[in-house]
Formats: C-alpha cells, structure tokens, sequence
C-alpha cells in the first residue's frame, strides 16, 4: 500500500490506474499515426491526379 495524505491506496488500484494510462496513451500514439497516414494518401491521391 501507498500512502498519500493519509489515505492508503492499494497498489492494484495505483496499477490498473497506470494501465488506464499507458493504454491511452497508446491508442493516441496509433490514432496519430494513422491520421499521418490518411493525410499522405490523401497527399498521394492529389498528386496521381
């Protein structure tokens, strides 16, 4: 257990915290790339034609 202010936090709580987390950020990180993507094909789609 963590102490912050007094109040005891368990540690599985600090970690599903962290997981939330990481997975957010993880899911930004893969929505910027494809958003790169999308703007290259779209880059590509104006210079084919």
């Amino acid at each position: 257990m963590i102490c912050a202010r007094g109040v005891r936090i368990p540690m599985q709580v600090i970690a599903s915290d962290l997981e939330y987390e990481l997975a957010n950020t993880q899911r930004t990180a893969i929505k910027e790339e494809f958003d790169k993507e999308e703007e290259t094909i779209k880059m590509l789609k104006v210079v084919r034609s």
